[in-house]
């Protein structure tokens, strides 16, 4: 008995592996080297995300570039038609393994593949329905490009149904707690398909080899992911036999409401920027992606962590660890302010001269950059409460709201821009304005609600030490900036170097655990000697 307790023994079915439940399989242990491997990662993620847009813009010209986001734009709805199941696999991976459920997993597994190759077939055949209809509608604004938009929009829309096909694969790495290898993963991706581009964009082959080069990177990692998948859980297995229909059903619902939870955003800046090319033009467009970026950049960034708090809060629920549960939710807001935060007022100072250092003074416009990092700070900063509520499966109703929500600032910005005319600061305004309300104030409200915990405890918890900390930060960078006017990149530099230091060493002795702390110091240290 006692063998069968430690191992979740269940050989049924022909599943001779097992999982090993007397270790700890919530993820906390893993918490700290995930997280930074998926920030290493994706620094160099950013690095790749500088470097392309600028060169595409230098050989191929800034209406390319803006076509190249509005095709992006149009394929994003695609990813929609999943519902959200695929997102649904690491809580269920790792509440089954938290358990020793080798059944439980294989069939969670197994039913959403079968429906992701549906999908997956579906988004090849909207890609084609795009290509031919295109014309009926974006003629007269995209002209002489107009070939080149439907070509990429096509090859954009057959590697998303390529990444949807085996997208399940994905959440079982991460479910297993293995951040390191998903990061790793996506890094490959990210620089497999740089490489390849680059090469198209020095040859200056246009925007149709542009997308080929990126077609044939996804379905090259996608090849990779199977495999690695299959190492990292070797109990898994994907059999027509496992598929069934209560489980589909379980795992639509969850991923549905993942869906609203999550890509409510997405929708918002996707829906701006198919209006902006229809009103504007691409050119303009470019200039507002080439924002959105670097707030996607700090986005991103933070959702290195908050991604991880999913698996961790599923599996304490598994576990029935509520007291841990409560302490983990005070402690992610804590870093998701404390990481998003000084991100936001590099942007907000240095928000042009970054512009200008990346791209030039063609992408630069008024105060956009600044309003969507203001816009953008709480609800990703909150992120990390929203990814816990999506663990424990109380996303639903939040999921709901924030889509009508974001909906309802939608049509009253559009309606308004409509009358007095647009901008790209008005865009920035409805954005950060519908995102703000959403993710950003209505999230942690409802979570609150939800784990009876006290609104005021938890916004005392998660502002005043990371406020505390990036008060003097926030005055060196400013000093900075005006000190060097003149000079954006010395200015930038010396700001970050002697503002940078401080932070670091007030985060690490105001806001790091012990035990990281020590790691930390002991770390460095070693490097010394």
């Amino acid at each position: 008995m006692s063998t069968q307790k430690s191992t979740g023994s269940q050989i049924q079915d022909g599943l001779s592996h097992q999982v090993d439940t007397s270790k700890d399989l919530t993820g906390r242990d893993r918490l700290f080297a995930n997280v930074l491997w998926g920030w290493g990662s994706y620094f160099i993620v950013i690095i790749i995300g500088f470097i392309m847009p600028r060169l595409i813009d230098r050989k191929l010209g800034q209406v390319e570039l803006g076509i190249w986001d509005f095709s992006w734009s149009l394929v994003s709805y695609l990813s929609y038609s999943s519902l959200g199941i695929g997102a649904s696999v690491n809580r269920y991976v790792a509440k089954f393994r938290a358990v020793g459920n080798v059944k439980g997993l294989c069939t969670a597994v197994s039913s959403v593949t079968a429906v992701q190759l549906c999908v997956a077939f579906f988004i090849s055949l909207a890609s084609v329905a795009l290509f031919y209809t295109l014309p009926f509608f974006f003629r007269e604004k995209l002209s002489a490009h107009l070939e080149d938009a439907r070509w990429v929009v096509l090859l954009l829309g057959f590697s998303l149904a390529v990444n949807q096909s085996f997208g399940a694969l994905q959440g079982v790495i991460s479910g297993c707690h293995r951040w390191d290898i998903h990061n790793g993963l996506n890094l490959f991706s990210r620089v497999l398909a740089f490489f390849s581009m680059l090469i198209v964009v020095i040859k200056g082959m246009g925007l149709f080899f542009l997308a080929l080069a990126y077609f044939g990177s996804a379905v090259i990692t996608s090849a990779f992911r199977i495999i690695i998948a299959f190492n990292v859980c070797p109990e898994l297995q994907l059999r027509p036999s496992f598929v069934t229909w209560s489980k589909i059903k379980e795992m639509f619902v969850f991923g549905w409401k993942s869906q609203l939870a999550t890509l409510t955003p997405l929708l918002a800046v996707q829906t701006i920027n198919v209006i902006i090319v229809g009103v504007i033009g691409p050119a303009s467009l470019a200039v507002l992606a080439r924002c959105i970026a670097f707030v996607n950049h700090m986005s991103n960034f933070a959702n290195r962590f908050s991604f991880v708090t999913t698996t961790t809060s599923g599996a304490l629920q598994e576990r029935k660890e509520y007291d841990a549960l409560k302490k983990y939710v005070f402690e992610s807001s804590l870093y998701g302010v404390a990481i998003t935060l000084p991100i936001v007022l590099i942007l907000v100072v240095f928000g042009k001269a970054l512009l200008l250092i990346w791209m030039g003074k063609r992408y630069i416009s008024g105060y956009t950059i600044e309003l969507l990092a203001i816009g953008y700070f709480l609800p990703v900063a909150m992120s990390p409460i929203l990814r816990i509520l999506i663990g424990l499966n109380k996303h639903g109703v939040i999921g709901l709201i924030n889509f009508v929500v974001v909906a309802m600032v939608l049509c009253l910005g559009v309606f308004f821009c409509s009358v007095t005319g647009w901008t790209l600061d008005k865009a920035a305004i409805i954005i950060g304005l519908s995102l703000t309300l959403s993710g950003g104030i209505i999230v942690p409200v409802y979570a609150c609600k939800i784990l009876q915990m006290s609104f005021k405890s938890l916004i005392m918890v998660s502002f005043n030490k990371p406020i505390l900390c990036n008060l003097p930060f926030f005055i060196i960078l400013f000093i900075s900036r005006f000190f060097w006017e003149n000079s954006p990149v010395i200015s930038l530099a010396s700001g970050l170097f002697v503002g940078g230091f401080m932070l670091i060493f007030l985060y690490l002795f105001l806001l790091f655990p012990e035990k990281y702390r020590k790691k930390a110091l002991a770390s460095v240290r070693v490097k010394t000697y």
